[in-house]
Order: C-alpha cells, then structure tokens, then sequence
C-alpha cells in the first residue's frame, strides 16, 4: 500500500510514498531526536504522528494509538486545539478500523 503524508516533506515523504516504511521510521527517529535539540513540540509531535500513521498502514494499531496518545498531550501542553482535535480523529480512525466502536465513540 501506498501512503501519503501531508505534513511530511522531503526526503521522509519520499521514503513512504515508496513504502520503504523501515527507512521511514529512521528518518521519524531523526526529526524526533532533532525536534528534542531545538525544543519544537511541534516537530517532535509531527515526527510521533508519522509514526503512528506507519504503524496504522502496518496494522499495529495498539502501538498507534500509544504514539497517537503520546502525541495527543503534546497537543494540549501546547493548547493548540487544531492539533487536539487531529489527533482525536487520528485515534477514532484506528478505534474504527480495529472495530471497536465504544472506544470509537468515546474519543
């Protein structure tokens, strides 16, 4: 399966696009260290999503949604509500797609 990310860019994007998921990964665990030097939360909680976007297409998905959590509160730290409310989605899409519609709802 093909996957496209909108809020990669570069060299990470290309690697998905070609479903080189391991080579993506690396790439994920570089931007996080590198997000972690320079202090942007929001690089670090973007880097955490594509991850979780890889193991969604991988159908780890208690592993997602632990990474989806993780980058979930990082959103409200940040109070930024557009990220709060992606990431909700996020974690509904993988309660959805396990079938799991209580947890579905829930969130």
């Amino acid at each position: 399966m093909i996957l496209i990310l909108i809020i990669s860019s570069g060299s990470q994007s290309k690697f998905v696009c070609q479903d080189q998921n391991k080579k993506s990964y690396t790439y994920f665990d570089k931007a996080k260290v590198i997000a972690k030097e320079v202090g942007d939360q929001v690089l670090f909680m973007n880097s955490l999503t594509n991850t979780a976007i890889l193991l969604f297409e991988e159908n780890k998905f208690k592993e997602a949604i632990k990474i989806y959590e993780d980058a979930f509160l990082i959103a409200e730290k940040i109070e930024d509500t557009v990220l709060i409310a992606k990431n909700h989605g996020n974690i509904g899409n993988v309660y959805e797609k396990m079938g799991d519609l209580k947890k579905l709802v829930k969130n």
